[in-house]
């Protein structure tokens, strides 16, 4: 289990697009300068093209927050706010569990895009590690 918050940023082509690679290295400038102690990763598309640069925070306790339209300076905010202080950003965020039964993703049964915004495009040990979780998950739960 990773001790570790960590965040990740979507790099896919509408996330670069929409600036996210700015994001990404501000991010990470952030992390170095400040010492603090988080992951950082990239990650291919999301699937939200209209709600790039889009930007998420996985918990150590299992909770998932992802940020929509993310710029400089807000993430800046998401570092100073909830990252250091344990502060909500309410302003930014996704609500998942909306989107989840009514919105894009509702109707989206992923079979070959399953590990969209999941896994590191730039990274096949990522990829994989995510296919032999996704493997041992399969036979536990058959």
């Amino acid at each position: 289990m990773n001790n570790k918050n960590t965040i990740t940023v979507g790099l896919g082509s509408c996330g670069i697009a929409s600036g996210a690679q700015d994001v990404y290295e501000h991010l990470a400038s952030l992390i170095k300068e400040e010492n603090i102690n988080v992951n950082l990763e990239k990650v291919g598309c999301i699937g939200m093209c209209y709600r790039e640069p889009i930007v998420e925070l996985k918990t150590v306790q299992g909770k998932n927050i992802m940020y929509e339209k993310v710029d400089i300076e807000q993430a800046t905010k998401i570092i100073e706010d909830q990252i250091l202080q344990n502060k909500a950003v309410k302003e930014m965020e996704i609500d998942l569990d909306q989107e989840n039964k009514d919105g894009i993703f509702a109707k989206q049964n992923r079979i070959a895009l399953r590990n969209c915004g999941i896994v590191n495009p730039e990274s096949i040990d990522d990829y994989t590690q995510t296919e032999i979780k996704s493997r041992k998950y399969q036979r536990k739960n058959m």
